[in-house]
């Protein structure tokens, strides 16, 4: 174990360029099916541990809880449990990605806080026992802790790594009010029932095939989002932003995760920086990133 040594890690944002429920499971949760990819957005951590057995969190945000609501200290305790040690740890976080957005700022955190204890702690732990710590936390954690092009399932732990999606110009953008998750996923109980219809018209496999043969334009077409159905009738800036997107030369644009974020994919730069502009204007918060790759 390494005290008094601080070590730093980027904790990325994610975009879901496929996201489905597929149903409702007996304990309260939802299998889905969806295609995550980690973009450059990103917080950044670094983490000192030290003898003592106490936590403090610093953020560069106010507002962000510091106590063990934040997901980085249930990590933290997951992670002390699974390797049955005592340790403090002081955090300073920079936090860059918006909450309450859909893009698992919280959870791209608490897998960064993972790969770092596990390095200060001189990499006791494979990465299948840090997967499973990670599910332990929260169901986007697992991706989080990987990153980059992966197809998960379940609540999000079963990850089947793809090929690496091709370098694209992102604009994310958010306005208004967060999105309650439970909330987001009670209308789509409300909406589809038992989620036996088929809904996405066949995407993945063209998504699928897409990132396979890195072809753009088979990527775009497999793109889906169930829950853009029901949370644009309560965020009508959601499609308000997609239509800035669109305006502005996005080939797609779509809502992430269960919003209220939405996100463009530009085949050139200028189009992006233009295009954030605008959301800027129209009173949006906007990010500019770019597709990114597994972590290493």
């Amino acid at each position: 174990m390494i005290f008094n040594r601080a070590i730093s890690d980027k904790a990325y944002a994610k975009i879901n360029l496929y996201l489905d429920v597929t149903k409702k499971r007996d304990d309260g949760f939802h299998d889905i099916k969806s295609i995550m990819q980690s973009v450059s957005l990103c917080d950044e951590l670094e983490i000192r541990l030290s003898e003592q057995t106490d936590n403090s969190l610093i953020c560069n945000v106010p507002g962000i809880p510091t106590d063990s609501s934040n997901l980085i200290i249930k990590a933290t305790d997951a992670y002390r449990k699974a390797i049955n040690k005592s340790f403090g740890i002081h955090i300073n976080l920079n936090k860059m990605i918006p909450s309450s957005a859909g893009l698992a700022g919280g959870s791209s955190d608490a897998a960064a806080t993972l790969r770092i204890l596990n390095k200060l702690n001189k990499k006791p732990l494979d990465e299948p026992m840090m997967l499973e710590i990670a599910t332990s936390v929260g169901s986007d954690v697992p991706f989080c802790y990987v990153g980059g092009t992966v197809l998960c399932e379940g609540r999000g732990e079963k990850l089947t790594r793809l090929d690496d999606c091709p370098n694209m110009h992102i604009v994310i953008a958010i306005k208004g009010d967060g999105v309650s998750t439970p909330i987001a996923y009670k209308a789509v109980d409300e909406t589809y029932g038992d989620f036996s219809s088929s809904r996405d018209e066949g995407r993945i496999e063209k998504l699928l095939v897409g990132l396979k043969e890195s072809n753009n334009t088979q990527i775009y077409s497999g793109t889906y989002n169930i829950f853009e159905s029901v949370v644009e009738k309560e965020r009508p800036f959601v499609g308000q932003i997609k239509s800035c997107m669109l305006n502005s030369g996005a080939v797609i644009s779509m809502m992430s995760g269960s919003g209220p974020s939405v996100f463009g994919i530009f085949t050139e730069e200028k189009q992006a920086e233009n295009a954030k502009k605008s959301l800027i204007s129209a009173g949006a918060n906007a990010y500019i990133c770019k597709t990114q790759k597994r972590t290493p």
